[in-house]
């Protein structure tokens, strides 16, 4: 951690905003902090923790009383380093009201992101925020520093009064701080509880892969090749259920195109069948197409019509609407002229009246505002004369009780020093208590040792006791081990001898007996297809059989229908020679109507007509015509008769032909299906050739229970032999670990034996030693006892601390006499200020006055005492509304002028567009008339019905169209069904009956393949289950020798005693480090020693080594010891384990060394530069100030005036 820039204001005697750069301080490795007494030097490192932890150590519950008193905010703001990274807190307070207590106004934590060439803690540059409030922010600190503030204050930032406070620390306390410093937690209940989580999971992942050991079945070489033997007879079924399934296949998508057809067809027909019952319809479609054709015709004449007569009745109405609009003009002028000529009159009478009263208004106005202000400055004054006369109250009391507090500090100093003094100790009492207490301590620490030394020695005689024993009871356990593993030899010897059978040869009954069942269900699978295989040759042979029957019947068919057309096409000719007969008479009796006697006929233009035609004529012709129509409908039904006779004779000899050949493939399957059968029943035994399937699958279940039986005896002895084996496996490991085991117990049995040799020897050594440490006390203590000396010596070391602690209430109390001196010339200094400014405000307050009552009399009169501006508003309003109205009526006798004429204007042009609307309306009318008459309708209203839209008629064009296309389309696709079925056909049933064959053959392939797939899955799972057993092997025994270890390791970390280790280890490094330190600044008179305790102990060399306690110390050598202590302790800090401190701060000592020991010391911390710390003194020591190159010296605050002040000063 390195100090970059620190920035604060309002802090104890700072006021204004003081900063500190760092980083032209630091490049020296030491520099000074220097000014008088109680200037506020060490407030410097009081920003700095109340910066990182929000607390000031000297300050009540760490904040109250911080703030500078007369100012109400406090801020601080600290940049540092650590590591790679920049880092920067900042705090504000605000005092809370009449107390002296604060509270936190915001706290923010930021990673400071710097510009290239910018210095942190200039304006930042993306900064990060960690945390944005007060206990956050601290928690964050402490989580970065890996320090606590009573941490910090003991190895970084060494404030005064607490400088030797590591030094004295309990070996608890001090042990607790090492852990944060050093980061020891990791070690202690962290690691501990990992471990255990690690035992924990290696546990469970041991138990899993035993329990999926115990769960893996059988996995031999002959399970394995049964298994293959099924997979290959699965295979086989598989191929021919698949053969299968491909002819069934072909031929029902042969008939399911029949069945498609035959389905359309039916389709077809029903929707000719409703296409011939939509003819009436269609024909209602036409006579509505040819009636909406000639109302077109007459369409622009209705329209022209109805125009005109709408046109007229609109001008009618128009006409009516503008006379009417005529006089009322007339009445609207009258009233406007006269309405001009009263607002003219109004306005003349009343404007000269209000155009005086509007001026004097304007004036009351002008006096307002003089008024608002004369009233406003009067009451400021008199509001000032009385905070006035408040704050000389208040200055004169602060002042009486500032007097008389002066008087109580004084008391106070009076009281102080008589306790220092009564509290005195003489220097001979001290030096013949302190080599009391050394001798004394050497004496303890001698015991001590010796205990432990004795205690040891009864821990190695039990623990070789112990020893022995297990020595005896490992060889046992081997000789027993022996014992057992000679018996298990011998049942398995007696095992192999006598086994029941062969693997071998009923591995070899097995593989017969699955490929007899193969060909027995081979053999019935054969025997059902040729059974199928027979019905299916007899229904084709009687269907091919019937087929050529019907084709026989449609020959005959065909030829009487030929013979039926000609007859047919003989009565069309006759019937058309009669109707071109009864045509020429039908026109001469026509001719004969127009004959008249004495006229020339217009054939063959004789005057008489002797024989003219009868009138019957023409109903002679209607009779042969429809005679025709019926001889060419029966002839048109004996061709259509004909062609479906051509082509059920066609399609009757296809079928015919098809189904023979059906049948002859039928019969080539029954004998290729019998062929086969034969060849499967030659290769079973020959005692079971001549047996039906159900008596063959009875003998083959005899055959495998005898073999099951064999094969069950046999297992049982493999069983047995396997067990006992692996039992010989076990127990020769076990004889093995007992053999080392034992050998292992009898070396540590040796080694316990010496170890307690060298614990007598110890012991005698430290008995002596303690005899002589004893001689040493009682010639040191003279008449005292060992409890009278302890007991001066605590008295002495209370009487010192209770004197120091009256000095530093002494000092305290003359900083607090000093400022109070400065504070009670600030309040007379005040007190006078506030008299001279009350009489002047008086005197201006009067002024004011006098000039508000001349300014209230004036405006009295002219506003009446009312505010003038409602006054005004109101008589301008009447002004405006008077020129107003007179506007206003004369624009409306204007509009009402320029009304009347354009409403002249509007009947004229009315009349005029009324007399041409009545002559259009007559004109349309007769063209109507002359228009239905051409169209050949009665009146205007059946015109009306016949119209239709062109998008209605271009709809009945298209349903007409649509409907002659939809019956060729429909005839068309008749007879090309017809001809693809050529006669074919297929019922429901039959129909049905091939989907369920289609869908058993289906259902048998995949019910092979998933005897198949089970029986390829088995295999695969006795695969896998030979290379899982070996893998889970070889798992679980690296987990067992895991779980043993860390088992091991859990026994040698459980407690606290692998913490307290390493803080001791650390604090001995520590302790070495300080004592090579202070022996350079002692000439090597003095070393630093740690006890077992875990505290501190003075070896005094140039005293033949003597152990003393560091209260022994004078104040100078406590100085030194403290510096030595702090300067190794922080070359050890590890910032959270990772980040070196590269600084820390001291504040005070340096009073109590004489001149040449102080430039021993100052040398000592300079050569520190090279160490990469940099050091910080805070003292007022002059040789102090004059040896180093960088100062930073603060100014003290003024009385009553500005605060203190820092100032970077360099040699």
């Amino acid at each position: 951690m390195r100090p970059i820039r620190l920035e604060f204001a309002g802090l104890q005697s700072y006021r204004e905003k003081q900063e500190l750069d760092f980083t032209q301080l630091l490049d020296g490795g030491l520099f000074g902090i220097f000014g008088p007494t109680g200037a506020g030097k060490s407030t410097v490192l009081d920003a700095i923790t109340l910066a990182l932890y929000g607390r000031v150590g000297r300050a009540e519950r760490g904040t109250i009383g911080i703030m500078n008193h007369a100012e109400n905010r406090l801020y601080v703001k600290f940049t540092f380093g650590l590591g790679p990274e920049t880092y920067r807190v900042e705090r504000a307070y605000k005092r809370e009201k009449d107390t002296p207590s604060i509270r936190s106004e915001y706290a923010r934590l930021v990673r400071v992101r710097t510009a290239d060439g910018a210095l942190p803690g200039d304006a930042p540059a993306g900064d990060e925020v960690l945390a944005d409030k007060d206990r956050e922010v601290t928690q964050r600190v402490i989580d970065l520093l890996g320090l606590q503030v009573e941490d910090f204050t003991r190895a970084v930032v060494l404030p005064q009064g607490q400088f030797a406070e590591f030094l004295t620390l309990t070996g608890a306390e001090r042990t607790k701080m090492l852990q944060r410093i050093f980061a020891l937690e990791q070690y202690g209940d962290k690691l501990h509880q990992r471990l255990r989580q690690r035992l924990e999971a290696v546990r469970g992942q041991l138990i899993a892969v035993e329990s999926e050991q115990a769960g893996l079945g059988d996995a031999s070489a002959e399970a394995v090749s049964a298994a293959e033997q099924r997979l290959g007879i699965a295979a086989a079924l598989l191929t021919t259920a698949e053969e299968e399934l491909g002819r069934v296949e072909a031929e029902f998508r042969s008939w399911e195109r029949v069945w498609n057809l035959q389905q359309e067809l039916r389709e077809v027909e029903e929707r000719l069948a409703a296409w011939q019952g939509q003819v009436t319809e269609a024909q209602a479609w036409r006579l509505e197409l040819l009636a909406a054709r000639r109302a077109d015709g007459v369409r622009p004449h209705l329209e022209a019509r109805d125009q005109a007569a709408a046109q007229a009745a609109q001008s009618a109405a128009r006409l009516a609407e503008a006379e009417q609009a005529l006089a009322a003009a007339t009445a609207s002028l009258d009233a406007a002229v006269e309405a001009h000529e009263a607002a003219r009159t109004r306005r003349a009478d009343e404007f000269p009246a209000l155009t005086r009263r509007q001026r004097d208004l304007q004036r009351a106005a002008e006096l307002e505002g003089a008024l608002a202000e004369a009233r406003g400055k009067a009451a400021d004054l008199a509001a000032r004369v009385a905070k006035g006369q408040g704050l000389l109250a208040q200055v004169s009391a602060e002042l009486a009780a500032g007097t008389e507090h002066r008087q109580t500090l004084l008391a106070r100093e009076a009281r102080l020093r008589e306790q220092i003094a009564a509290l005195d100790v003489s220097a001979e009492l001290r030096e013949r208590v302190s080599q009391a207490v050394r001798s004394l301590d050497r004496v303890r620490e001698a015991q001590v040792r010796l205990t432990e030394a004795e205690r040891r020695l009864r821990q190695r005689e039990d623990e070789m006791r112990k020893a022995g024993r297990l020595a005896e009871q490992g060889r046992a356990l081997q000789v027993e081990a022996e014992r057992r593993l000679r018996e298990i030899e011998q049942t398995v010897a007696q095992l192999e001898a006598e086994p029941p059978a062969s693997d071998d040869d009923l591995r070899a009954e097995e593989a017969w007996l699955s490929r007899v069942a193969e060909q027995i269900r081979t053999l019935s699978v054969l025997l059902e297809q040729a059974a199928r295989r027979r019905e299916e040759y007899e229904a084709r042979a009687g269907e091919a059989a019937r087929l050529q029957q019907e084709a026989d019947r449609a020959a005959a068919a065909e030829v009487q229908r030929r013979q039926e057309l000609d007859a047919a096409r003989a009565a069309r000719e006759a019937a058309r020679a009669a109707v071109a007969e009864a045509r020429r008479q039908a026109h001469a009796a026509a001719l004969v109507s127009e004959l008249k006697e004495g006229a020339p006929c217009p054939v063959c233009g004789s005057r008489e007509h002797p024989h003219p035609a009868s009138p019957e004529a023409a109903a002679d012709l209607q009779a042969r015509e429809a005679e025709l129509e019926q001889v060419e409908a029966r002839l048109r039904e004996v061709e259509l008769a004909l062609e479906r006779a051509a082509q059920q004779r066609i399609a009757n000899g296809q079928q015919a032909a098809a189904a023979a050949g059906r049948a002859a493939e039928a019969e080539a399957a029954l004998q290729q299906a019998e062929a086969r059968v034969a060849e499967l029943q030659e290769q079973l035994p020959a005692a079971w050739r001549g047996l039906p399937p159900a008596q063959l699958q009875a003998a083959l279940e005899r055959e495998a229970a005898g073999h099951r039986e064999r094969r069950a005896r046999f297992e049982a002895w493999r069983d047995e032999l396997t067990t006992w084996q692996a039992k010989r496996q076990e127990q020769a490991d076990r004889l093995s670990r007992a053999a080392a085991e034992a050998a292992d117990r009898m070396a540590r049995s040796d080694l316990a034996q010496r170890a307690v040799e060298e614990a007598h020897g110890e012991v005698e050594a430290l008995a002596r030693s303690l005899a002589e440490r004893q001689a040493e006390f009682d010639a040191a203590r003279g008449d005292m006892t060992p409890e009278s000396v302890e007991e001066t010596q605590r008295r002495i070391a209370e009487a010192d601390r209770r004197v120091a602690g009256l000095r530093k209430q002494l000092e305290a109390l003359r900083s607090e006499q000093e400022e109070q001196e400065r504070t009670l010339e600030e309040l007379r200094r005040r007190e006078q200020e506030y008299t001279k400014l009350l009489h002047q405000r008086e005197v201006e307050l009067a002024e004011a006055r006098q000039r508000l009552s001349e300014i209230e009399s004036e405006w009295q009169r002219l506003s009446g005492g009312q505010p003038a501006a409602p006054q005004l508003a109101a008589v301008e309003a009447q002004l405006r509304r008077l020129e107003e109205d007179e506007a206003s009526a004369a624009e409306r006798r204007d509009q009402a002028e320029r009304a009347h004429r354009q409403a002249e204007s509007a009947l004229a042009a009315a009349r005029r567009e009324a007399e041409l609307a009545a002559q259009r309306d007559a004109e349309t009318a007769a063209a109507l008339a002359s228009a239905l008459e051409a169209a050949g309708f009665p009146d205007g209203q059946a015109a009306r019905s016949a119209l239709r839209s062109a998008q209605r008629q271009a709809e009945l064009e298209a349903l007409i169209q649509a409907h002659e296309q939809e019956g060729v389309r429909l005839q068309s696709r008749q007879g090309e069904l017809r001809d693809q079925l050529a006669g074919r056909s297929l019922t429901e049933a039959e129909w049905q009956g091939w989907s369920a064959r289609l869908e058993q053959a289906r259902t048998a392939v995949e019910e092979r393949r998933e005897e198949r797939a089970r029986a390829q899955q088995v295999l695969a799972d006795l695969l896998a289950k030979q290379q899982r057993w070996q893998e889970l092997e070889e798992r679980r025994t690296a987990l067992s020798t895991q779980v043993n270890y860390l088992e091991e390791l859990r026994k040698v970390l459980q407690g606290n005693a692998f913490v307290d280790f390493l803080a001791a280890e650390q604090m001995r490094r520590v302790a070495a480090d300080a004592s090579q330190q202070l022996g350079q600044l002692t000439r090597d008179r003095y070393a630093l020693v740690t006890e077992p305790g875990g505290g501190f102990l003075i070896r005094d060399d140039a005293n033949g080594g003597v152990c003393r306690a560091v209260t022994s110390l004078s104040g100078g050598e406590t100085f030194l010891a403290s510096l030595s202590l702090a300067l190794a302790l922080s070359k050890q800090i590890q910032l959270r384990g990772r980040y070196p401190l590269e600084f820390f701060f001291l504040d005070e000592g340096f009073g109590t060394l004489d001149p040449e020991l102080l430039d021993v010391v100052i040398s000592a911390l300079e050569g520190l530069r090279g160490q990469n710390l940099k050091v910080g003194v805070i003292s007022h020591v002059a040789e102090l100030r004059a040896r180093l190159q960088r100062r930073v010296i603060v100014e003290p605050a003024e009385p009553g005036g500005r605060g203190s002040r820092l100032r970077l000063e360099r040699a």
